[in-house]
């Protein structure tokens, strides 16, 4: 292009990508061509560059003439003639439209990916203070019934009851605490247990299940 961006030679290559023919494109002003809003700026930013003699590189989005739009990357440096004065600018143009795509196709899969992760985070955040409520309420019933008479084997169910609450309080804590580990801020803790009593608890809170199938559980 010379110093007013009317185009003085494009090669094949460029007519393939741009869809124009060579005819075409002589005599045309490139920004009358491929600029549109933000990219018309852009283009004087960067004739503004190399009337100044500085070499660059960037990134476009244009539409061809077929109406398609493309990712161009463009290396455009300013053209000297043989006593160096500046005449114009010359610039190398690359096909980047499927680099570009896929790079926008990951981005918005990594935005959904986070916030699916954002999405199951609060529910199960949300599920698990649900959760809380009419498992307060059960082990509450079941402080109260303590407080009453009760013979080995309602006291026995009752234990269970007991147990199997504690046990699922354990898990819903357990739920809470997958938001703990994103933010880092989970703790560790070393508790000491009775491997002998863990396994009673087990058995005992399967028992019933086990009879339901005519199954001895030992």
């Amino acid at each position: 292009m010379d110093n007013e961006e009317v185009v003085q030679y494009a090669n094949q290559c460029f007519c393939n990508m741009s869809g124009f023919t060579a005819p075409e494109l002589a005599g045309k002003k490139a920004s009358s061509l491929f600029a549109r809003g933000q990219n018309s700026e852009m283009l004087e930013t960067k004739k503004d560059l190399r009337k100044r003699g500085i070499s660059d590189a960037y990134e476009i989005a244009l539409k061809n003439k077929r109406g398609e739009l493309k990712w161009w990357l463009i290396s455009g440096a300013p053209r000297f003639d043989d006593k160096g004065n500046l005449v114009g600018s010359i610039g190398i143009h690359l096909d980047i439209t499927a680099q570009k795509e896929l790079e926008i196709e990951l981005l918005e899969a990594r935005e959904a990916a986070e916030q699916s992760a954002k999405t199951k985070e609060l529910f199960l955040a949300n599920m698990s203070h649900e959760i809380r409520t009419p498992m307060n309420a059960i082990m509450g019933m079941a402080n109260q019934l303590f407080k009453t008479e009760l013979n080995g084997t309602q006291q026995f169910y009752l234990d269970t009851i007991n147990k199997a609450a504690d046990h699922l309080l354990v898990v819903i804590n357990d739920i809470l605490d997958i938001s703990k580990i994103e933010a880092g801020k989970l703790a560790l803790e070393a508790i000491g247990f009775r491997p002998v009593e863990v396994i009673k608890h087990c058995i005992t809170v399967m028992q019933h299940k086990a009879q339901e199938k005519g199954l001895r559980l030992i």
